[in-house]
């Protein structure tokens, strides 16, 4: 199990950190963030992901992949930066704690108020996961 666990890291690396899908992305300058790429989650398994992009990079043996083809590439095996949290509040959150009524001075307890309700909009969790990504 750990071999497995191993050698899907490993994939998980040939993608985001060296490998031939990196080095595309990064020639093709798709993003105006360089970390854009390496956010994006994956739609499948790793093996399958470079598998794909085999098939693609044989249809170009010589030269860069065109850059539409590309981007239809990372649209279907790579979801969006963020997709995979949801907006989450903490359970023991309440809207007036109680430390906060523990301030003396007024303007100070707001800003503490403005501080604390940032939870609500700034909260998030890893969504559970819909489907088993096979190798």
């Amino acid at each position: 199990m750990l071999l497995i666990i191993l050698f899907v890291q490993h994939l998980g690396h040939e993608i985001y950190c060296s490998g031939p899908i990196l080095h595309q992305v990064q020639e093709a300058k798709l993003f105006d963030d360089d970390k854009y790429f390496v956010d994006m989650k994956l739609r499948s398994a790793p093996g399958v992901v470079l598998a794909a992009f085999q098939n693609l990079s044989n249809e170009w043996p010589n030269s860069a992949i065109p850059t539409e083809k590309l981007q239809e590439f990372l649209a279907a095996h790579f979801e969006k930066p963020g997709t995979e949290f949801e907006t989450w509040t903490p359970t023991d959150w309440h809207e007036k704690p109680r430390f906060l009524s523990g301030i003396a001075d007024e303007k100070l307890r707001r800003w503490g108020e403005q501080i604390h309700g940032l939870w609500k909009s700034l909260g998030r969790k890893v969504k559970k996961p819909t489907g088993r990504l096979s190798a």
